[in-house]
């Protein structure tokens, strides 16, 4: 990881993933920028596309609006054939944080699950670039959204 500016890292690499049954190498790429101040803005890909923008309220509390979109899969038996079960989803919501201590906060988001997939593939790589000019698109209808986290800072 390359730290470019006080505000932006930028990281290159190469992963290796088995989600097909054999050893795949693919280029990984990291990316996190933010604004700090009142205003703050924050930009990741890490593991998923995070993107926030808010402002500083109170010393203890701040409100933004936060958007991420991520996905995650799983190897399954069925009809006795190997299948991938994936899911991607995109979330929004404001998102006031409270601060208990330095290192210790709550953010509380309310918002939208505004685009949830699911499917099973077959597990080869050609299944994957054949899923992505599908025509059906199976997906969930836009739902209301609410999360609690607990931020702790070493």
């Amino acid at each position: 990881i390359w730290h470019l500016r006080d505000n932006l890292d930028l990281g290159m690499g190469v992963a290796l993933n088995t989600s097909f049954g054999y050893p795949m190498v693919f280029p990984a790429l990291f990316v996190d920028w933010r604004l700090e101040g009142r205003y703050m803005v924050n930009v990741s890909m890490m593991d998923g596309v995070e993107i926030s923008g808010g402002m500083q309220l109170h010393k203890l509390l701040r409100l933004k609006l936060v958007g991420s979109m991520n996905g995650m899969l799983a190897f399954v038996e069925r009809d006795g054939k190997d299948k991938i079960f994936t899911q991607q989803y995109i979330t929004t919501g404001l998102q006031p944080e409270l601060t208990i201590t330095k290192s210790l906060s709550v953010p509380i988001t309310v918002g939208l699950s505004a685009y949830r997939a699911a499917f099973y593939d077959d597990r080869t790589l050609k299944a994957m670039f054949k899923s992505m000019d599908r025509e059906y698109d199976p997906h969930f209808s836009p739902a209301f959204y609410t999360s609690i986290a607990v931020k702790y800072g070493f």
